[in-house]
């Protein structure tokens, strides 16, 4: 799963002329997951997988993918996943420690990914043998978007329906994801790239792409932006969701 930009992401799901669109809220010991319908309109809640390991490893990432397909396929056996929309817990439009953390899981992910479905396969250790897997329902691109306090809004919806605690703890994950996803599908900017199956009357031409505004602004690591600090603040604070 490559990460890409945010207009990187919509223009590919764009091209694309099937599949849905897939979201994970990751914590520290669950990562909800979310997925979209057909048409990339409304996000639907499937489930929340846990983390038995931490940290960027590829012990840790190749746990992820493995649980990842086996949630989407046990749920969608026959679909097509386009993309995978990873929320990014920033804090004033900064990123945080986890947000660091999540980054480098994600890179590593990647990297195991690509291992496993190549000829030489994946290493754990020296003295294994090398690990080959198709992990046919894992989407080849992921993007990041400000999850903007989706964990606090699941919380809120979870005890508007039961306070019992096993519900809060099965659900929260899922439905954070969810939300992050909801948020993704319905901002002007994706709905202008076309991202969405029925979106029509739209236009992504260069003579309509509206004020600078519009456009993301790719920010690196360390949470600088390309294009300076000052304008990142500024672009963020008009959009606040798009953060990569």
């Amino acid at each position: 799963m490559k990460i890409v930009h945010n207009l990187e992401f919509c223009k590919a799901l764009h091209a694309t002329a099937r599949g849905r669109i897939a979201c994970v809220d990751v914590g520290a010991k669950f990562i909800g997951v979310a997925i979209s319908d057909d048409s990339r309109t409304f996000a639907h809640p499937i489930g929340a997988i846990a983390r038995s390991y931490r940290g960027a490893n590829n012990q840790s990432a190749l746990e992820i993918l493995q649980k990842l397909n086996a949630l989407v396929v046990s749920k969608y056996e026959h679909t097509t996943i386009a993309g995978l929309v990873v929320g990014l817990p920033l804090l004033n439009s900064e990123m945080t420690p986890f947000c660091h953390e999540i980054h480098a899981t994600f890179k590593k992910m990647h990297y195991v990914h690509r291992k496993l479905e190549s000829p030489e396969g994946l290493l754990l250790n020296k003295d294994s043998e090398p690990l080959r897997l198709k992990l046919t329902s894992l989407p080849p691109i992921c993007t990041y978007w400000n999850e903007y306090n989706s964990t606090v809004d699941a919380k809120s919806i979870i005890k508007q329906v039961s306070n019992k605690q096993s519900v809060k703890l099965t659900a929260k994950d899922s439905i954070a994801a969810s939300i992050i996803l909801g948020s993704f599908l319905d901002h002007p900017f994706v709905i202008k790239h076309g991202v969405l199956r029925k979106a029509t009357g739209v236009s992504t031409d260069k003579d309509d792409r509206g004020s600078s505004s519009d456009s993301p602004i790719p920010i690196t690591p360390q949470g600088q932006s390309t294009s300076g600090r000052k304008k990142q603040k500024k672009v963020l604070s008009r959009r606040p969701h798009i953060i990569y």
